[in-house]
């Protein structure tokens, strides 16, 4: 402490009094733009906000549809029951709409910054048998159904509910683990949350000890000379006029000494 003591005697009072403010605001400001990015974090439009915003999205379009086929699947069974032509055409139409909605979802989707369990689960393993479902409807079922073809339509429809079967699965997974990364986003704001309250509170408690440690460095690097200043005063009125060996600094309290 006497070694920075005297480097700060090497500084006019002015000099030592900025850099002591200087370093308390240096401490505020990180201290503040620290908190200013957390708190831009978990904001309301904040990053944590969009991904919980994205998690209740993709929920509801899992849970109705378009990104789960169920509806689809009912189409093909009313599409098997339908008695004429008129009937057939009607639930084609809705089916046409229903894959049209599915993969519009599917393409929104795949442009969104998914968590990548989420991305697995969706994009690839309910996605994959969602296109066998549409693949097979367009290219086996409905001909087949044109032609009265049964055998065709028995032998379909039990291929077209065995992709339905592994697409619904996987969306119940989707739908696990959309509510775990709900938790898991809640849980880090709040952690964020306690954390800005204990760094800003070691925060105050550094800042008052810099304080109080520039206030002593300051006080002695004034007090010495001063004390240094009286002594040689007693010394004059005492009537001794010995020199009184003093320290060479180039300081205010120094230059009065040497005068």
């Amino acid at each position: 402490m006497d070694g920075l003591s005297k480097w700060l005697r090497r500084l006019n009072l002015s000099p030592r009094l900025g850099l002591s403010t200087l370093a308390v605001l240096l401490v505020l400001t990180s201290l503040g733009l620290w908190t200013y990015r957390v708190l831009g974090e978990i904001a309301v439009n904040g990053p944590v906000y969009h991904r919980l915003l994205s998690n209740q999205q993709l929920r509801t379009d899992v849970a109705p549809p378009p990104l789960y086929i169920i509806e689809s699947q009912a189409a093909c069974l009313a599409l098997v029951d339908a008695k004429d032509e008129a009937a057939q055409d009607s639930i084609i139409a809705r089916l046409t709409r229903q894959k049209a909605d599915y993969r519009i979802a599917h393409a929104y989707w795949q442009r969104q910054a998914l968590d990548p369990r989420m991305a697995e689960l969706l994009l690839a393993q309910a996605h994959q048998p969602a296109t066998q479902f549409f693949d097979m409807a367009y290219g086996e079922l409905i001909p087949a159904v044109r032609d009265k073809d049964q055998p065709v339509i028995q032998a379909t429809m039990a291929a077209l509910n065995t992709s339905f079967k592994a697409h619904k699965e996987a969306i119940d997974q989707v739908l696990l683990l959309n509510v775990e990364i709900e938790r898991e986003n809640q849980d880090w704001a709040a952690a964020q949350v306690r954390q800005i309250g204990l760094v800003m509170g070691l925060a105050l408690l550094a800042v008052l000890a810099l304080m109080l440690l520039l206030g002593l460095l300051l006080s002695r690097s004034i007090t010495r000379p001063l004390n240094q200043a009286l002594l040689m005063a007693n010394k004059i009125t005492s009537g001794d006029f010995e020199a009184v060996p003093l320290p060479d600094f180039n300081d205010e309290p120094g230059r009065l000494l040497g005068a």
